[in-house]
Order: structure tokens, then C-alpha cells, then sequence
């Protein structure tokens, strides 16, 4: 939706990727596609995970 622009810019940055979701959303695994970066961390309504 967003044309690819955050997955082409984000790789050209040093900048730590923090996802934010509640925490009933969390999984285990993700499908996920070559251009996928991965989060640094992750903040929900109860935790934050560093990876």
C-alpha cells in the first residue's frame, strides 16, 4: 500500500526499528518476504522485548 517506500528507505538508515502492538497480538513466527526488516524491539501494553 505504501508503494515499497519504508522498505527501501529503512535499509539506508541506522535507525533502530521499534514495532507497537498490544500484547495479545503477539506471535511466535511471522510469514515474511525478503524485503522484511526486523524489529530491534517490540513495545506492547505490558512489555517491551529487545531483540
Amino acid at each position: 500500500r505504501g508503494k515499497g517506500y519504508y522498505d527501501r528507505f529503512l535499509p539506508a538508515t541506522q535507525a533502530r526499528l521499534i514495532g507497537i502492538t498490544f500484547g495479545y497480538r503477539l506471535l511466535d513466527e511471522l510469514p515474511t518476504d525478503q524485503w522484511d526488516l526486523p524489529m530491534n524491539s517490540v513495545i506492547t501494553d505490558s512489555e517491551t522485548l529487545l531483540f
